[in-house]
């Protein structure tokens, strides 16, 4: 009898870029197993304004949580959409 393996908890990191919404896909079409969870991480900028639509964090954040409600019960994933602090800066 084959041991089931312990849970995974999946974290991807997602801008709106095509590359980051692959590499969602991946993980949630193929590498995650029925008892793996996933977390969902974007950081964003109120302040860039100039964004289109279908890139700002609120249009992003529906459509991600709309494709993964239709994939997965809402025990499984945790959207983590968090405002950019101010202060703090990349050079």
């Amino acid at each position: 009898m084959e041991k089931s393996s312990a849970p995974i908890v999946w974290n991807v990191a997602t801008d709106g870029s095509k590359m980051s919404l692959d590499a969602l896909n991946l993980v949630t079409n193929n590498l995650m197993k029925s008892n793996d969870k996933l977390i969902v991480t974007h950081i964003y900028d109120k302040g860039k304004s100039y964004l289109s639509q279908t890139m700002r964090w609120d249009h992003l954040k529906g459509n991600i949580e709309a494709e993964l409600m239709g994939k997965f019960t809402m025990d499984h994933f945790k959207l983590e959409f968090v405002e950019k602090d101010p202060k703090i800066s990349i050079a």
